[in-house]
This record gives C-alpha cells, sequence and structure tokens, in this order.
C-alpha cells in the first residue's frame, strides 16, 4: 500500500478494548482526533467490537490489524499490513505474532515486565527490510528509533501498562521527504471504575507529546 509524496499525518490507536474493558471509547478520544484532522488512522488491533472502527471511520479512513481479542469478527482483519509513505517502509501488526510467540511473550512479561528489547528482535527479524514498526499489545507507549528503525506503540487508549500511565494514542507525521516524526498523546482526566468511565483526579505519568 503506497501513498503520495506529501506531508501526510497519521493517528495510531490501539487497544481500545471496547466493551470487554469499558464500556466505549474514552470521552476525549474522539474530540482529539477530529482536531488533529488526520489522513488515515491506524489501528494496532485489540478493538474488540466492530463498532469501534465505525465511530473512527467518522474521523478518517481507518486501516487496521487484528489483536488477540479480535477473534470473533465475521470477517477478519489481516494479521499485519505493509505500507509505503513517502518511501519509507512501515508494518502495521498487533506484536502478539502467532500463539508460540504469545505464550512466550506473556510468560516473559509476568516474569521481567515490559521490555522494548523483545519487541525489537521479534520485528526486526521478521520484516528485516522495513523502516518502522507500528504495533500494540503491551499497552505501553513506545516512539523509539534503534538502528535507524523506528518502533512506534500508540499505548492503550483504554489502560496503560502499569498503573501511573495514563491511556494513550499516537501520531505520526511524514514529510513528503520521509522525514517521520512521532508524538504520544495522553488521554487524561478518566479512570475505568466498573467498566466505565469516571472522572479522575489522580497525577498521571507526563509522556511525550
Amino acid at each position: 500500500m503506497d501513498y503520495l509524496q506529501r506531508n501526510m499525518t497519521f493517528v495510531v490507536v490501539g487497544d481500545t478494548h471496547v466493551p470487554d474493558r469499558v464500556g466505549e471509547l474514552h470521552p476525549q478520544l474522539v474530540s482529539m482526533l477530529q482536531d488533529i484532522h488526520p489522513d488515515k488512522i491506524f489501528h494496532t488491533g485489540d478493538i474488540s467490537e466492530e463498532e469501534v472502527l465505525g465511530q473512527l471511520t467518522a474521523i478518517a479512513p481507518v486501516i487496521a490489524v487484528r489483536g488477540n481479542r479480535d477473534w470473533r469478527w465475521k470477517e477478519p482483519l489481516p494479521m499485519e499490513i505493509e505500507l509505503e509513505v513517502n518511501g519509507v517502509k512501515l508494518v502495521l501488526l498487533h506484536g502478539h505474532g502467532g500463539w508460540g510467540h504469545y505464550l512466550v511473550d506473556k510468560t516473559d512479561n509476568t516474569l521481567r515486565g515490559y521490555r522494548l528489547d523483545r519487541y525489537r528482535k521479534y520485528l526486526s527479524r521478521k520484516y528485516p527490510e522495513a523502516n518502522g514498526y507500528i504495533f500494540g499489545h503491551s499497552h505501553f507507549p513506545e516512539n523509539s528509533t534503534l538502528d535507524g528503525k523506528l518502533y512506534f506503540n500508540p499505548g492503550s487508549a483504554c489502560l496503560g501498562g502499569v498503573p501511573g500511565i495514563p491511556p494513550s494514542f499516537g501520531v505520526l507525521s511524514i514529510s513528503g521527504s520521509g522525514e517521520v516524526i512521532g508524538r504520544i498523546r495522553p488521554l487524561e482526566g478518566y479512570r475505568i471504575e466498573s467498566g466505565k468511565w469516571a472522572l479522575s483526579n489522580t497525577p498521571e505519568l507526563v509522556l511525550d507529546q
């Protein structure tokens, strides 16, 4: 999937988990995305219900991949999508891999917590020609460049990977010449109580914006 050489803005949303963890999208998400006026919205999976994509499509065209919670869909989403934007080769995927990789990752995460290196090794080995990887699954926001490759995770638009990390989404700006700038945008002011969003005054960690 290729795009024309012009400045482009993509919103990246992941791990919305509606309704398996919360009944609806974060109260700030739609209005914040509308203010950005993205060319497209990428969803990194764990959408859970198809209606979520309908809400996002009302803002901009959506490209989505399948997460480990997206198995009940009538028409399965692809596991990964390869894109080229202004010469930048990107792979959009959830990041859980097959069941073998999923179980190894889950075990290692339980024992040692989140580590970008675990995803870096897997992604760079599986997609060696890519310039960058857009993924989800961990609920940890990531915006790093290692060995010339971008590793971009918007975090979860539902809940952070550990207490204190707010829900978040990402913005990728790609210039006509192929310069990539990633930003993580926090979704603040609410917490999940009994499957619903409730106002929150709890201080949260600051994410890069």
